[in-house]
């Protein structure tokens, strides 16, 4: 699935469970922690430009093998536990969004072709065994994607209305702020007008 679906899911579940908006945070990067290696395709775009013979490959070998797995799960709960306030709780939903992301990636990640499936490595770094495949994988860009993406987004507004902080608490407090004023007058104003066509 999408970083951005990752992200919202994610996000949804650190409000929901955790207690504070900094733990909210910590799970919502959580949830996009296993994707850090997929930053190996960096190398790769910058070796296949000019006339480099041999670009490198790095996203093929490592996407899904160095941080898809429980080490990337116990590196990333353990290192945001340490900035958590409330330890124990951001421990636990941490392994639980980054499991939730294996699951996501394991079910609908497949590229284009149908034999273009990614598996997950459990025990990578470590060991390629045991090799987690399904062979019935939706591509990337398939239709449940798409609505699990939706879904996700909009029960994340639905929460923003009701925590009072949004997605975006993440990156900006004050866009945060200026964007959960304008969902909540909305929000207000779809109210009245049913209030109003009541009477």
């Amino acid at each position: 699935m999408s970083p951005l679906t990752h992200f919202a899911a994610s996000w949804v579940l650190g409000a929901m469970i955790t207690r504070s908006k900094r733990d909210c945070t910590l799970v919502a990067l959580a949830g996009i922690a296993p994707d850090l290696d997929g930053l190996t395709l960096i190398p790769d775009i910058v070796t296949s430009f000019g006339s480099n013979p041999h670009p490198t490959q790095y996203y093929a070998r490592y996407h899904h093998f160095l941080f898809h797995g429980i080490i990337g799960a116990l590196t990333t709960a353990i290192c945001f536990t340490i900035l958590a306030r409330d330890k124990l709780r951001t421990f636990m939903v941490c392994l639980m969004v980054f499991h939730f992301h294996l699951l996501c990636d394991f079910v609908g990640s497949r590229g284009p072709a149908p034999e273009d499936l990614w598996p997950i490595y459990y025990l990578g770094p470590l060991n390629r065994d045991p090799m987690l495949i399904w062979k019935n994988q939706w591509p990337l860009d398939a239709w449940p994607n798409r609505i699990f993406g939706f879904i996700a987004i909009g029960i994340a507004l639905i929460v923003s209305i009701k925590k009072g902080f949004s997605p975006l608490s993440v990156f900006n407090d004050r866009l945060d702020g200026h964007f959960c004023r304008n969902l909540a007058s909305i929000v207000a104003q779809i109210r009245a007008r049913r209030s109003g066509r009541g009477l």
